[in-house]
């Protein structure tokens, strides 16, 4: 995977499957796919959603939700698309 993904609001950098904090470069988990639903694996945990969270190296605020990664993908098809 190549796809760069990167939200601001989220404090997330998504590259290919790995998923850093945006302030630092930290890598904080990756991107792994379940029966067709992606999902953030970090720290030994498999996350749909992951709400109020701080990154550990940098203290930067962080979130991350499915919903919110697959409406980004779409947006970002159909402005490809134009």
């Amino acid at each position: 995977m190549t796809e760069t993904n990167e939200n601001t609001e989220s404090g997330l950098l998504v590259i290919g499957d790995e998923v850093t904090c945006k302030r630092c470069q930290q890598v904080i988990g990756r991107i792994i796919i379940v029966d067709g639903i992606e999902l953030f694996e970090t720290g030994g945990l498999i996350v749909r959603e992951l709400q109020t969270a701080w990154c550990k190296n940098c203290g930067a605020k962080v979130y991350y939700s499915v919903s919110n990664r697959h409406l980004e993908k779409i947006i970002q098809k159909v402005l490809a698309a134009r």
